[in-house]
């Protein structure tokens, strides 16, 4: 379910967005708190002078760190972490002058670190802090009452934006009539197939199902009334899959299954046994439907585009035979025209 959602692939964008995330605050505090460290000293403040120091050292080894193929989500932990420290040891030796570094580390965590760890790491900066805060009772107040409005609403906002960015990420997969993957997300899963067929050498194989006089429902009985069996047909054909199997909604009443460590003959298995529930399959004030399916086993070296080719051939050639029918392609992208039935 999370691969279907797109959400394994969040994951994997969310981790190198963290390592870019980190590299950039990395290199953005090291070359704005250098100059302000040599300040501080130059000035006789040392104590700021010298941690300021520690945390530039520190970002230019998380920069080497993230270089060297490191975590981006470590990387961008310590960032956070160093960068919160400083804060408030600069607020301990400065006071109040330095009170507005605080919401620039509050505001900088929860846009940078996932939810958690943003909330516990700015939780402890204000604790840290608050001792100093609480030093002029007015001013204090005040500061924490605007703290607390700055630590609500940048997490609910920063929450907002993780939340509609896997929504986003979810619609761009998935087709919302049928909740089978998409166009889009199926080619990215046949690209993994192949290069996992390459690698291991493990039989994969391809199903291209297609309702047969499909247009006639949508012509006699309107289109909401063909989109409702489209869903029935989704429905009834995840149903039978495995777990480790993908159903993608190639287009129009056009449906592709791809079937994970299968070779020919489970496919052509798979392929009848997904024919026969949709024929089997009864909607009311509707005629029987049927459906023809195209099957291809990949062949090693072929690209997924010339995968797909074959099984959709196939899936012609039954229809071709008579439809109800499931059809296997050849190994060779022209022996097609010389299928092996499985079943009518």
């Amino acid at each position: 379910m999370r691969r279907l959602l797109g959400l394994d692939e969040f994951a994997e964008e969310q981790l190198a967005f963290y390592g870019t995330i980190a590299m950039r605050m990395a290199v953005l505090t090291a070359v704005v708190l250098t100059p302000f460290s040599l300040y501080h000293f130059l000035y006789g403040h040392l104590s700021v002078a010298i941690s300021t120091a520690i945390v530039v050292v520190l970002k230019t080894g998380v920069m080497l760190y993230l270089r060297s193929g490191g975590s981006g989500l470590i990387g961008v932990h310590i960032v956070a972490l160093t960068y919160s420290t400083s804060v408030a040891m600069t607020v301990y030796v400065m006071g109040s002058t330095a009170y507005f570094w605080l919401f620039v580390a509050l505001v900088g965590s929860f846009y940078s670190l996932p939810s958690r760890s943003a909330l516990i790491i700015n939780a402890l900066l204000c604790l840290a802090v608050l001792p100093v805060m609480l030093g002029d009772a007015e001013l204090g107040i005040r500061l924490m009452v605007t703290l607390s409005m700055v630590f609500l609403f940048g997490h609910i906002l920063a929450q907002q934006v993780r939340n509609q960015s896997v929504e986003l990420h979810r619609l761009a997969r998935i087709d919302p009539l049928t909740g089978a993957g998409n166009r889009r997300f199926m080619d990215e899963e046949l690209d993994r197939a192949a290069a996992e067929h390459e690698r291991t050498d493990q039989p994969v194989s391809l199903l291209v199902l297609d309702l047969d006089h499909f247009k006639r429902v949508n012509d006699q009985f309107g289109h909401k009334r063909g989109d409702n069996v489209l869903e029935a047909v989704a429905d009834t054909l995840r149903a039978r899959l495995r777990r480790s199997d993908w159903l993608f909604r190639f287009g129009g009443e056009e449906f592709v299954i791809l079937a994970p460590a299968t070779g020919s003959d489970g496919a052509l298995q798979l392929a009848e046994e997904l024919r026969g529930a949709i024929a089997a399959l009864s909607l009311p004030d509707l005629p029987p439907l049927t459906a023809s399916v195209g099957v291809a086993q990949r062949n090693k070296g072929e690209t997924a585009s010339a995968w797909l080719v074959r099984a959709d051939s196939a899936l012609y050639t039954a229809k071709g035979a008579g439809r109800n029918a499931v059809h296997e392609a050849g190994p060779d992208p022209l022996q097609h025209l010389m299928p092996k039935v499985a079943g009518t």
